[in-house]
């Protein structure tokens, strides 16, 4: 399963975003079910940020959502936003190689 989270961040925040995650990335890559973890931004909106995730299972993403790891990093980004993330989680109808 994929995860997409959307977030929006105050332009003086953006820096303690990536602070932020350069300090949680690897540690959220090592989660048990976590297959891959890429930051993404918009080209067009400066303080738009996205991750992309791979999960092995939805359960995997779920039992990462109640860690105290995923409360300790949501805590530390959530009060940078400049509005409301947007999250989805979607699975693979066709991939290609």
């Amino acid at each position: 399963m994929v995860r997409y989270v959307r977030m929006y961040f105050r332009p003086e925040e953006i820096a303690n975003f990536l602070l932020v995650f350069a300090q949680y990335q690897d540690r959220i890559r090592a989660v048990s079910g976590c297959q891959y973890l890429a930051l993404q931004h918009d080209l067009t909106d400066e303080g738009c940020w996205m991750t992309h995730s791979r999960w092995a299972s939805e359960e995997d993403l779920e039992a990462y959502r109640r860690s105290d790891l995923f409360r300790e990093v949501w805590g530390k980004t959530k009060v940078l936003f400049s509005k409301s993330p947007e999250a989805y989680s979607v699975k693979n109808h066709i991939e290609l190689p």
